[in-house]
């Protein structure tokens, strides 16, 4: 597959995260970016960077990337797993979400095995929303893509 560039990576809508991770990597200006998340603005867009971004959503994994083997054999977004059918899942990640006495080797093992199904490309965003560094898309761009989406910084 080809590298993505600005040649063959137009700004668009988008089905599968990967394609949306790609766009905001190739383009570098916060207008672009901006534009990149309003033309794909979804449920579980939005979701994604809640919970990279918000004060709130406390992961309990611990930081790092944790040791796993990358997919390789599958096509980006045409593999058995991909991000969006995994976004159920993170729930097992996350405090108050109804899995707080499930014993932590336990949410380690699922959360590798979730960076294993997925591609390489949302493998590495999921490592940086769980660490809350989306090097690609900032919290800046995200506020200013989604404004109801975080609380206002001042109130937290």
């Amino acid at each position: 597959m080809a590298k993505a560039t600005k040649e063959n990576t137009k700004i668009r809508t988008v089905s599968h995260f990967h394609e949306l991770f790609e766009m905001l990597e190739v383009y570098r200006a916060h207008k672009d970016k901006i534009d990149i998340l309003q033309k794909n603005d979804g449920t579980l867009e939005r979701a994604f960077f809640v919970l990279a971004y918000h004060p709130n959503v406390q992961w309990v994994l611990p930081e790092g990337e944790p040791p796993y083997k990358k997919n390789t054999e599958t096509m980006d977004g045409f593999g058995f797993m991909n991000l969006k059918k995994n976004m159920a899942q993170f729930n097992l990640f996350i405090k108050g979400r109804g899995y707080d006495n499930r014993p932590l080797a336990r949410r380690e093992q699922k959360f590798i095995q979730m960076l294993e199904s997925v591609t390489p490309l949302e493998a590495k965003w999921i490592l940086q929303c769980k660490d809350r560094n989306l090097t690609h898309c900032p919290v800046d761009v995200v506020r200013s893509a989604y404004p109801d989406l975080l609380p206002d910084e001042s109130k937290t």
